[in-house]
């Protein structure tokens, strides 16, 4: 709730491009601290500053990322580019899941303990690095050529100034 006003005024103040950025770095942030801070005999309050900031990211990255795929398009067409938004975000999720799953079980045949410490730590590692990797996607998105300093993330001029994307 925090990170989603926060991203609401940044959005004004440096666009969508920059907001995304910035949602991704401290998102990919908190995943590496999350597993740095996983151990066999560590417990929640090790955790919880990795928490923290990956929940900070993605309120920061996720606000953006739909402000962006609504901006510039018809009001007819909003409810098909928030359902592109949230089915991409849905499939990404279900995929990369999928992904660090296989990532954190390779090497062992533990099912539960401490055994299962160390692959949940480089699934964490992984997810940071390919999060940053979304850096590189974010700083491709088109800037607005309506001239008004406002980086909307797509090509397509924005029909009415005055109307705010509900966050």
């Amino acid at each position: 709730m925090i990170a989603t006003k926060l991203s609401e005024k940044l959005l004004d103040k440096a666009g969508a491009r920059t907001t995304i950025i910035t949602g991704l770095l401290v998102g990919a942030a908190g995943m590496a601290v999350l597993a740095a801070g996983m151990s066999p005999g560590g417990g929640y309050i090790a955790l919880l500053p990795g928490i923290v900031l990956l929940a900070l990211g993605q309120g920061l990255g996720w606000t953006a990322m739909f402000t962006a795929a609504g901006t510039g398009v018809d009001a007819q067409h909003q409810g098909i580019s928030s359902a592109m938004a949230s089915t991409t975000q849905q499939i990404g999720s279900a995929a990369g899941l999928a992904v660090l799953v296989a990532i954190a079980n390779s090497g062992t045949h533990a099912t539960t303990g401490p055994d299962l410490v160390p692959g949940l730590r480089t699934a964490g590692f992984t997810a940071a690095a390919l999060t940053l990797l979304g850096i590189l996607i974010a700083a491709a998105l088109h800037t607005s050529k309506t001239g008004d300093n406002t980086d909307t993330g797509t090509d397509a001029p924005q029909q009415d100034k005055t109307t705010k994307i509900p966050a």
